[in-house]
């Protein structure tokens, strides 16, 4: 029933042979519903409905869009030449030279995932370039919501937010809190951070090691028109739903 979760929802409807009408982002002439998991990141600080919504859910040139200017090089000095990060990286977007580490632009997403992993620190982004980062996603995401007609958010919280990386080192144990639904993407993923701070007394900025506020991704895309932090959490019993 989910299977945007881990690709690009546009290329999944193409691959389904839906047509571009009914996808509403570039005609405004549908709703639009987003399914995904909630996902502390070191680059971007938290990845939920607005992170799905600003990258998932638009053209792959607009990704590319996001993305300019903001991908890693590597400090070859420093680089001890483990391959961990090519091992890592699901793009191809790092080769491995014989010597170091090197960063092939055409195929890096500037995710941040090999800097999070590279113990020695050789893997560099440029100065403000999570806040640059963070501002564009917002962008996006609100160009996207403002596109449709209707929206449905729902971000799940099960066994606990976790990082995609290979040696799942930086993973934080935490209980299920369960699944969040709204028609507001920021007002859910703010809905989402303040539950999981909640119950694990701990910031998502503490939890992800973003260099940047998580937070700032809601900020920004509320200044852009996406939705409001404001938010009413009305909890739901399985039980009593029959589930």
């Amino acid at each position: 029933m989910f299977e945007a979760w881990t690709a690009p929802l546009r290329q999944r409807l193409q691959e389904r042979g839906a047509e571009e009408e009914t996808f509403g982002v570039r005609t405004g002439s549908a709703s639009l519903t987003l399914a995904t998991t909630g996902t502390l990141h070191a680059r971007s600080g938290w990845e939920g409905a607005l992170h799905f919504l600003g990258v998932g859910c638009v053209p792959d040139e607009k990704v590319e869009a996001i993305r300019v200017g903001l991908q890693p090089h590597v400090e070859r000095d420093v680089c001890g030449g483990c391959g961990m990060c090519v091992t890592l990286c699901g793009n191809d977007g790092i080769r491995h030279n014989g010597h170091v580490a090197v960063v092939k632009p055409e195929a890096c997403l500037a995710c941040g995932d090999c800097l999070a992993e590279c113990y020695l620190g050789a893997l560099k982004f440029p100065a403000g370039g999570s806040k640059a980062l963070i501002e564009r996603i917002a962008i996006s995401a609100a160009g996207v919501v403002g596109a449709s007609t209707g929206l449905l958010a729902i971000v799940f919280l099960l066994q606990g937010p976790r990082r995609r990386l290979a040696s799942d080192a930086h993973h934080v144990p935490q209980a299920d809190l369960g699944i969040l639904a709204g028609i507001d993407p920021v007002a859910v993923d703010q809905a989402a951070a303040d539950l999981i701070a909640e119950a694990s007394g701990r910031t998502l900025q503490e939890l992800s090691g973003c260099p940047e506020n998580p937070l700032e991704l809601m900020d920004q895309a509320q200044r852009f028109g996406a939705g409001s932090r404001r938010y009413d959490l009305l909890r739901h019993d399985p039980g009593r739903l029959g589930c």
